[in-house]
């Protein structure tokens, strides 16, 4: 069944309705001028500006009935054709008549487009003629109103009919779109939760190896590795001592055995200097060998004897000047390569010693950077921890998130009841809410997915 779509009433007939009202309030006399006064402003409001009709009305309702139902109590008498009186005729004809004049000034303001509906309303006015004792034409003109109210209100009810028709259908895949919110949710949350569950393990497992590594090599590998490497800087520095006491010793004894041999050299300049003696007695001998003759013979005999001794001194003196001499150069070169090997030993130990600073001070800091890992990493694991512990948390707060969700759910589906269960009244406007309506789901769901902001939600309804 197609729902009864009524036309909206037209200016026209908005205006011939308040026409009506006010001139049937004004004769049987419910109305005072002030009362009449609003009621014309009113009126203007609606007749002058057609985008306001519906607020205007709203707002005018309260007027007529406090115009109808307020001023009852105080209205001075019911006029009718029978009971109608001068003083009663001429205490609201000139109203009347007042109220006509400024609804003419109103027609006169039209457009000139609304010429039409300017004639439909003075038509309706002629066939009142302001007759007050008239009253089965201001009965029937007001029916008429009521007619044209109830149309407008039938309309009115009918769009919002309609829209709760398209509601209606949309609600079951809001429900699953809800549900996929909360599929989607925890299955996002518990990936989050495997990866930061696994990447803590690593990281415990990793903070454990290097904890592990760091206890063997503090207690064992390089607190060795730091003594050995002290004690071999060690070692050289007592080798460089000993070296330094050796080279000094050395330099001692060659330096005796120098001034030694030099001693030997002038023992042998004084055994020249007797040998030469040696010789000038020799030759004094010779010569007194001459002056005796045959007598000197004997002493001719010692001369060629120290000659023999003077020329093996000679010979001797000799040789152990050479042999000194050669010893003395020997001496002197082998103590120069013995200085110069010293000196680049001292050099080596000097580097050797050095570098094994150099190595502890590395050693020592490679310790410090591997405590400051193993920190590091503990640091880590505790963030890591809190971070899990907050997600945890958060999904205890999403826990609570997906109850509300289930909660918003069981509403529309209450609300989907409701619906169902004023299905009757529904059905004698014209409106159905068969759950099994293809059509109407099928639109519903095309508007759901067209105003889709995720494609997921788009592929999901499709």
């Amino acid at each position: 069944m197609k729902p009864l779509l009524l036309p909206k009433p037209s200016q026209t007939s908005r205006c011939v309705l308040m026409n009506t009202k006010l001139d049937l309030m004004l004769s049987r006399g419910f109305c005072e001028p002030d009362i009449l006064e609003t009621a014309y402003f009113h009126y203007r409001n609606i007749c002058c500006n057609d985008s306001f009709f519906l607020s205007s009305l709203w707002l005018m309702l309260p007027a007529l009935i406090f115009i109808v139902f307020g001023g009852w109590p105080r209205k001075i008498q019911t006029i009718s054709p029978q009971t109608s009186s001068s003083s009663s005729d001429e205490t609201f004809l000139p109203l009347l008549h007042t109220f006509a004049g400024k609804l003419m000034a109103i027609l006169a303001d039209f457009p000139s487009q609304n010429k039409e509906q300017k004639k439909k309303i003075l038509e309706s006015w002629e066939k009142i003629g302001f007759p007050l004792q008239d009253r089965d034409t201001y009965e029937k003109l007001l029916q008429e109103s009521q007619d044209i109210f109830l149309s407008d209100t039938i309309h009115l009810h009918s769009e919002s009919i309609i829209h709760l028709q398209k509601a209606f259908y949309k609600l079951p895949y809001l429900r699953i779109l809800l549900l996929n919110v909360i599929e989607k949710t925890e299955e996002a949350t518990n990936t989050l939760i495997s990866s930061f569950i696994s990447l803590s393990e690593q990281n415990r497992l990793t903070l454990e190896e290097v904890k592990k590594r760091l206890e063997e090599n503090k207690g064992d590998s390089l607190s060795q590795i730091l003594e050995q490497t002290s004690a071999i800087n060690e070692s050289y520095y007592h080798m460089r001592q000993e070296y330094e006491n050796l080279v000094q010793k050395n330099q001692s004894q060659i330096t005796d055995l120098t001034n030694q041999i030099h001693t030997i050299f002038e023992q042998l300049r004084s055994i020249n200097d007797i040998l030469g003696q040696n010789k000038i007695i020799a030759v004094n001998l010779s010569i007194e060998e001459v002056k005796f003759g045959e007598q000197g013979r004997a002493i001719k005999v010692i001369v060629r004897e120290i000659q023999k001794l003077n020329q093996k001194i000679d010979q001797f003196t000799a040789e152990v000047s050479h042999k000194l001499e050669h010893f003395e150069r020997f001496n002197k070169e082998l103590w120069n390569s013995w200085i110069a090997q010293m000196e680049n030993s001292m050099t080596q130990f000097q580097k050797a010693s050095e570098n094994a600073s150099i190595l502890i001070a590395k050693l020592r800091d490679a310790s410090q950077h591997m405590m400051d890992i193993s920190s590091l990493l503990q640091e880590n694991a505790t963030n890591m921890q809190k971070d899990l512990d907050a997600i945890v948390e958060s999904l205890q707060f999403q826990d609570i998130t997906r109850q509300q969700i289930e909660n918003v759910m069981s509403y529309l589906g209450q609300i989907q009841d409701n619906i169902k269960q004023g299905s009757e009244v529904f059905t004698a406007l014209g409106m159905t809410f068969d759950e099994w309506d293809m059509d109407k789901m099928d639109e519903a769901k095309n508007d759901l997915i067209r105003e889709a902001k995720i494609s997921s939600e788009r592929f999901l309804l499709k």
